[in-house]
């Protein structure tokens, strides 16, 4: 018996099935295969997939495109990362999808296959008891509860419109600036819920933004994310502030987020 939210794992099939898609060329041969079965521990560590459990589900979508590359084959489930043209790809995608395994206990492995052509195997743990709470209860999304303003502040306008996008899925209001200078200016003019700042910025870091916001809105929570090292440390953790490192897990963005703000 598998548990599970059946919308969720819907949206990440299509997301899949969609992604062999658009993978698949012009012309020549084009084809997607599904195959569900189930299987055992024994028979997925054969194939490297240390992770699944005693008893799974395992679905397979493979299709007959060019494959993917070996260079970006470790990071096609990291957040914001794509290789679609620019505007056809948030690089959210599989993230989210990863993200949505992972709550239900499962795991996703991908592989190219010779001649041509990608193979990814979704894994989904069974179990035998019908007293089992779903997954899904246990690690999901957390939404905004009630009307909630959310400034998001990065230079990368990709950055930006992706984490808009994320927020606003969740019920967030947003806005966004590309500068510290920016965002000082939004919090005097609108009343600001929470901020989710980058660290490393031109004209003003996310550090020295923060702090001048909260002289006039001391208690004003914020989040920051940032994939450097060095300038990680600065920033502390404390009843107003979060920390996330790139590449982050939606799921925990929304859980800190729901963290910072009044239940």
């Amino acid at each position: 018996m598998l548990y599970c939210d059946a919308v969720e794992i819907q949206q990440v099939m299509l997301h899949l099935i969609s992604n062999a898609s658009d993978a698949l060329p012009e012309q020549g041969k084009r084809a997607i295969h599904i195959q569900v079965q189930t299987s055992t521990w024994q028979a997925c560590f054969k194939q490297k997939h240390e992770s699944c459990s005693v008893h799974i589900l395992k679905i397979t979508i493979q299709d007959t495109g060019s494959g993917i590359s070996e260079e970006n084959l470790p990071h096609i489930f990291d957040p914001f990362f794509t290789t679609k043209e620019v505007g056809k790809g948030t690089g959210l995608g599989l993230s989210t999808t990863f993200s949505t395994i992972q709550a239900h206990g499962g795991s996703i492995h991908v592989h190219n296959i010779k001649p041509v052509g990608c193979s990814f195997d979704v894994c989904f743990p069974l179990t035998l008891s019908s007293n089992q709470q779903p997954i899904s209860e246990l690690a999901s999304i957390q939404s905004a509860t009630s009307t909630t303003t959310i400034l998001i502040v990065d230079d990368e306008m990709m950055v930006r419109n992706t984490l808009q996008q994320i927020l606003e899925s969740l019920s967030y209001q947003t806005m966004c600036a590309s500068q510290g200078q920016e965002a000082i200016d939004i919090t005097k003019q609108h009343h600001i819920d929470l901020v989710i700042s980058a660290i490393v910025m031109p004209i003003m870091d996310g550090i020295s933004s923060i702090s001048i916001m909260r002289q006039n809105q001391p208690k004003l929570p914020a989040i920051f994310i940032t994939d450097y090292d060095d300038k990680y440390d600065q920033a502390t953790e404390d009843e107003q502030t979060r920390l996330i490192l790139k590449p982050f897990d939606i799921r925990v963005l929304s859980q800190k987020i729901a963290d910072l703000l009044p239940s």
